[in-house]
C-alpha cells in the first residue's frame, strides 16, 4: 500500500535506530532481569483482573518501565503512576468511573496532576468475551 504522506522519518532510519537500541540492550543484565520477569509472569497462576492488578503494576509499570507510585519516591519528587486514577463521568450511566492506571506526574504542587495515558487493563479472556458477546448481539439484532 502505498502512502498518502511523507513520513517524517523514514522506516529505514526508525529500524536501524531501533537495532542499535536493541544492540546495545541485548545480553545485558538488564535484558536478563526482563526476561526473568517475563518468564515468572508467564508461569504464574491464573487470577482475575481485579486480583492480578496490583502485580502488573508493579512488575511492568515499576520494575521494567521505571514508573514510580506514591510512597516509592520523595514527596518533592512526585511519582509518575496513579493506581485506580479517578475519572469523572466514565462510570456506568456518567458517574464516576476510574482508570486501572494512570501516567503521568501526580503529587507535586509545581505540575498539575493530569495523566498523559490512562490504562484499562484486561485479561485475554475478557477481551475476547467481549467481542463475541458483541458479535453475537449484532447477529441476532
Amino acid at each position: 500500500m502505498t502512502a498518502t504522506y511523507q513520513t517524517l522519518l523514514s522506516n529505514a532510519f526508525l529500524r536501524a535506530e531501533l537495532d542499535n537500541e536493541y544492540q546495545s540492550f541485548r545480553n545485558t543484565t538488564a535484558e536478563a532481569g526482563l526476561l526473568a520477569r517475563l518468564r515468572k509472569w508467564a508461569a504464574k497462576e491464573f487470577q482475575k483482573e481485579t486480583s492480578a492488578e496490583i502485580a502488573f503494576v508493579n512488575v511492568f509499570f515499576e520494575e521494567t518501565w521505571g514508573y514510580t507510585q506514591s510512597g516509592n519516591v520523595s514527596k518533592p519528587d512526585g511519582y509518575t503512576c496513579f493506581p485506580k486514577f479517578p475519572v469523572p463521568g466514565a462510570g456506568a450511566g456518567g458517574s464516576s468511573g476510574e482508570a486501572d492506571a494512570a501516567l503521568g506526574v501526580f503529587g507535586r504542587d509545581d505540575v498539575p496532576p493530569t495523566p498523559k495515558c490512562c490504562a484499562n487493563l484486561k485479561t485475554f479472556v475478557q477481551t475476547w468475551m467481549v467481542r463475541r458477546n458483541a458479535r453475537a448481539r449484532t447477529a441476532h439484532q
